[in-house]
C-alpha cells in the first residue's frame, strides 16, 4: 500500500465513506468524505458522526434550503 504524502505530510492510510442522498422523488446523489486526521480534517468517525447529526435536520428541505443549512 501506498502513502498518502501532501506537501503538508503523509498519512500511512486513508479511511472514507461513500455517501448517497435520495430526494424525496428519487433522484440520488453520492459524495465522499474521507477526512485526513494529521492536517487537521478530524477523523472518519467525527466526519460520520455530523452526518448522523445533520441528516434529519436535512429531510423536508429543498436543495437551497439543504445547502444552506450545510454551508453553516
Amino acid at each position: 500500500m501506498a502513502t498518502f504524502t501532501t506537501a503538508h505530510g503523509s498519512e500511512p492510510a486513508r479511511a472514507g465513506a461513500i455517501i448517497r442522498v435520495t430526494a424525496a422523488d428519487g433522484r440520488q446523489g453520492l459524495g465522499e468524505t474521507s477526512p485526513l486526521p494529521a492536517f487537521g480534517g478530524g477523523t472518519l468517525a467525527d466526519a460520520l458522526a455530523l452526518i448522523d447529526g445533520l441528516a434529519p435536520q436535512l429531510l423536508g428541505r429543498d436543495l437551497d434550503q439543504a445547502a444552506a443549512l450545510l454551508d453553516r
